[in-house]
């Protein structure tokens, strides 16, 4: 599904902001070790679930599975690959966000799927 550029390019910002103010949440807090991010474009369906005083607010459906299975994608690759944070997207993503595949690297993930990995693995 091709989305507007302008709310893939915020999605990719706002993966790139987590990893940027990973370390110094590391700093304060002594935990993550390590940042992976999944980005996916599409629609999602959005539950709000209520127990109280709590309130939680969750996406579902095909694209925040996808986010999440490339996030495992970036999870494996810190075994495999140098430890450092990664933002993982498909290769669709990237092209709705206009997002310059040269400054990625394209791997083929387990289940086959062409995925472009921030920063580049190179």
């Amino acid at each position: 599904m091709t989305i507007s550029p302008e709310i893939a390019k915020l999605a990719f910002l706002a993966a790139r902001r987590i990893i940027e103010f990973r370390y110094q949440f590391f700093v304060e807090h002594g935990f993550p070790a390590g940042v992976e991010v999944g980005v996916a474009s599409g629609v999602a369906s959005v539950g709000v679930f209520t127990s109280g005083a709590v309130v939680k607010a969750t996406a579902f459906g095909n694209v925040p599975g996808e986010a999440r299975s490339l996030q495992d994608i970036a999870k494996g690759l810190r075994q495999t690959h140098r430890s450092v944070d990664r933002v993982v997207m498909s290769e669709s993503f990237a092209a709705d966000a206009g997002f310059p595949a040269e400054d990625c690297t394209a791997v083929d993930s387990a289940a086959g799927a062409r995925v472009l990995i921030w920063p580049s693995l190179v």
